[in-house]
């Protein structure tokens, strides 16, 4: 029998664009055939054959294949949501029920196969998904699109990847423990979830209900559960849960036979697959009766109010976010109250605003990761200084941490290395300097210091050398942030470092001072042209706050500044300063900026990271440093305190006077920096490791250009090494020392761009506020979202935010009036 239709053509031509074709059945969207998702085929003899025994078919083309994806739009409304993205177009196919295919291709990830995690409309369809392929049909018409265009689906661009779960993988290593006998807080959840996802197929088969993808995507978790001993779950226990929860149709042939062959196909798939064993730290502590969790509960708040008064007490509004921030709330409190972590989180799964929560098959479990995470904010606060507990409130029992104390080391070293580098082999003069400040120097806050001698090094020696990188000559000056409180030796940190730069600049000093506006600082560098210079300075968050902007007289400092990193400075027109008008120069300049944690990270945002200034700095994130009262005591030096002051110092001088004179004999400076190919070959190695971590951390957006950039800075790091010894051959060792800094300096930068990612939230929410204030204290709902530059569900998150904190009310002021935010007042709040 031929090929009688023209939706029958149109399935063989997919499958010669190399397309993978499943068939499905007539005026339908689900595959009539058993194991679709392997038995797909881009065969066009396979297509015929299927097409030849039932003619009348529809097709579908299978995504997860050659990175093969699809964006199911559910109508008009995902399909405006979709359009409010501003996402570049993919390959679109326009659905008989009003909605939208949108095809594209993903090389980097695997694309899972969601529902309504990006929108309550829309699906992703990735790995084992399907798609009615144009010309298919429905009761209701006909799918409208190209074959073509899908086959060149274009990639997909980063920043709709970026919110696409990956693919889940699973281990292929066995657990070897003994067997577990018990189910888990975890395993238990497990299983509930796979009971609720059965039990919400429809009673009554409908076509498109999603049981098929329902029943084996159950069955597969529960495959990979029994194939563990670290889980409970056996094959017979397994089984009897699909068999006791899954609708069946046998009217319609989906009878219990159908569930068995969903698990023995299952079975099959996961063969050598293992579902990652419960770890340790997920294990939910055991609830506590609510009146015994109160007891040691403190009675006020660290802003004054009752404590208990948020147990009892639901959130501002109905919302999620709202509830979220006041279970936030309560945990927050009750760790600056001194209760330990079962105390906390038995108080919040008793609260009203976790009533919902912890009807859940899952609630315990995700009250417990709230309650750690809220244990880590906590931490940090203390450790910060963000938020400071009240009068009369129960100090905190907690130790004091650093700022980055949750975030994981990046480690660029093997161990054997770290054992080289404590050897008399890897001394070098940042030795000798760490080393004179912990002798000189009573309560030294070691991170100020570490950084310090870059930035002395890249002030004295920077402009003797450059590096020859492919595509761009680099000078070997750095820049530098401190982040640290006020308190925490800050100016003692840079008084050393002064006086080293002091003793061999003499009274030519490179300090350029603070003035950072962009006509002081070009006349500065112009007046300097040939020579080093630095500029330090201080509560540098109201800078980086007027940078995040481009308005203000500082606008264009960025640009300024980016063109003096890599050493050029403009020449400028001016009829004011005849004496430097018209006048260009060239430069190595340093920088260094300090501020507080709260501050700074307010103050920098995340086109700060992407426009190059903040990418370019190594960071640092000072300790936390208590004084004892002997630390306060008064001292006096005893003998010549020009010697304990300026002795070292002034040696440094004098040897890097000679090492000058010794590369002078090596040509002109800058002199260009060789690399031993084991140098670069170890760097290169580091950074690639240094790339892969950081991709799997999140804050992408400041973390991707930094870590693009920062193989300049070891690159910088490792030629200061050398030339601090006479040396422009960079060797493996010049390299070990830089990669040993440099661990200390990713780590302080990614706890950095999550502060600034955090901080960019409330920015937002604080723009919200303001724009209705600016329009008389209330504003139309829909006004607000087209005013804001973001997606509709961003807009919401932080209205939310608004509303929990009561600051605005959301309301009608009639029926049928549109929906407006009004700053909230007194009364409001009273009422809330």
């Amino acid at each position: 029998m031929a090929r009688p239709t023209a939706i029958a053509d149109l399935a063989y031509k997919a499958a010669e664009l190399g397309l993978r074709v499943v068939p499905l059945r007539p005026m339908g969207k689900v595959p009539w055939i058993e194991n679709w998702q392997n038995d797909a085929s881009s065969e066009p003899e396979q297509v015929d054959d299927w097409f030849r025994q039932r003619p009348q078919s529809n097709y579908g083309i299978c995504t997860g294949y050659d990175g093969l994806f699809v964006i199911d739009l559910d109508g008009q409304e995902a399909i405006d949501w979709w359009r409010d993205q501003g996402y570049a177009p993919g390959a679109e196919v326009m659905t008989p029920n009003g909605g939208m295919h949108v095809y594209y291709r993903s090389f980097d990830i695997e694309v899972q196969t969601n529902s309504k995690k990006l929108h309550p409309k829309v699906d992703v369809r990735g790995v084992g998904g399907q798609a009615a392929g144009p010309g298919s049909m429905l009761p209701t018409g006909t799918y409208k699109g190209t074959l073509e265009a899908i086959a060149n689906a274009p990639e997909a661009p980063p920043e709709l990847i970026a919110i696409i779960p990956e693919k889940q993988s699973y281990t292929q290593i066995e657990y070897t423990g003994e067997q577990v006998e018990e189910a888990s807080e975890k395993e238990r959840s497990s299983l509930a979830w796979i009971v609720q996802r059965l039990q919400a197929l429809p009673e009554k088969w409908h076509e498109g209900a999603g049981w098929h993808a329902a029943v084996f995507e159950s069955a597969a978790w529960l495959s990979r559960m029994v194939n563990s001993g670290a889980y409970a779950t056996t094959e017979d226990s397994a089984v009897t849960l699909l068999l006791t929860y899954t609708p069946v149709y046998p009217e319609d042939g989906w009878g219990p036979e159908k569930i068995l062959e969903q698990w023995e196909s299952a079975r099959k798939v996961t063969t050598g697959q293992f579902a990652e064993p419960p770890s340790d730290d997920e294990e939910v502590p055991r609830l506590l009766p609510l009146l015994k969790a109160q007891e040691g509960a403190p009675e006020y708040t660290s802003k004054g109010g009752q404590f208990m008064d948020l147990i009892w007490t639901d959130a501002s509004s109905d919302t999620d976010g709202a509830r979220w921030d006041r279970r936030r709330q309560i945990l927050l409190e009750s760790f600056r109250g001194g209760l330990d972590m079962q105390h906390a989180f038995s108080l919040v799964a008793g609260c009203v605003a976790a009533e919902t929560v912890i009807r859940q098959h899952d609630g315990r479990l995700v009250l417990f990761k709230e309650a750690k995470k809220a244990y880590r904010e906590f931490l940090q606060e203390q450790a910060s200084g963000v938020a400071a507990v009240e009068a009369g409130a129960v100090p905190s029992l907690a130790p004091v941490t650093p700022l980055f104390a949750a975030e994981e080391p990046i480690e660029l070293l093997i161990d054997s290395e770290r054992r080289d580098l404590k050897t008399e082999t890897y001394r070098w003069w940042g030795t000798a300097y760490l080393e004179w400040v912990q002798g000189s120097v009573k309560l030294a806050n070691m991170p100020y210091h570490r950084l310090h001698v870059w930035i002395i090094l890249s002030t004295v020696l920077g402009m003797l050398g450059y590096i020859p990188r492919e595509g761009k000559r680099l000078g070997v000056n750095l820049w530098g942030i401190i982040i640290g409180e006020s308190s925490t030796g800050k100016t003692e940190a840079l008084d050393k470092a002064e006086s080293v730069i002091d003793a061999f600049f003499k009274d030519e000093s490179p300090n350029l001072g603070a003035d950072a506006t962009t006509e002081a600082l070009h006349d500065a560098l112009i007046a300097r042209d040939g020579q080093p210079s630095l500029q330090v300075i201080d509560e540098a968050h109201g800078l980086l706050g007027e940078l995040s902007g481009t308005k203000g007289f500082r606008g264009d400092l960025i640009t300024r500044w980016t063109e003096f990193y890599e050493g050029k400075v403009r020449a400028s027109l001016r009829s004011t300063k005849k004496e430097i008008s018209g006048k260009s120069a060239t430069t190595s300049f340093s920088l260094l900026l300090q501020g507080t944690s709260a501050k700074m990270a307010k103050a920098m945002n995340t086109a700060l990271w992407e426009s190059g200034f903040l990418v370019r700095s190594l960071f640092v994130i000072g300790e936390n440093i208590e004084p004892s009262e002997d630390d306060l005591d008064v001292r006096l030096i005893e003998g010549d305190a020009d010697a304990a002051y300026n002795g070292m110092p002034n040696e440094w001088a004098r040897a890097w006077v000679k090492n000058r004179d010794r590369l002078e004999l090596e040509g002109a400076f800058p002199l260009k920096m060789e690399y031993e190919p084991a140098a670069l070959a170890r760097l290169n190695a580091a950074m690639r490791k240094m790339r892969a971590v950081l991709k799997s951390r999140p804050n992408q957006v400041a973390l991707k250009p930094y870590a693009a950039r920062f193989p300049n800075q070891v690159l910088k790091m490792s030629a200061l090494v050398a030339l601090s010894e006479a040396q422009k051959l960079v060797t493996e060792r010049h390299v070990l020392i830089a990669l040993e800094a440099s661990e200390e300096f990713l780590r302080s930068a990614v706890a950095m761009a999550k502060l600034t990612t955090d901080s960019d939230f409330a920015q937002q929410v604080d723009a919200i506020e303001k724009l209705v204030a600016e329009k008389g204290g209330k504003w139309e709902l829909s006004k607000v979202y087209r005013s804001m530059d973001a997606p509709v569900f961003e807009v919401n998150r932080w209205i939310d935010q608004l509303i929990a904190e009561q600051r605005v009310v959301k309301r009608q002021d009639g029926l049928g009036a549109p929906w407006v935010l009004a700053i909230a007042h007194d009364v409001e709040r009273q009422a809330a």
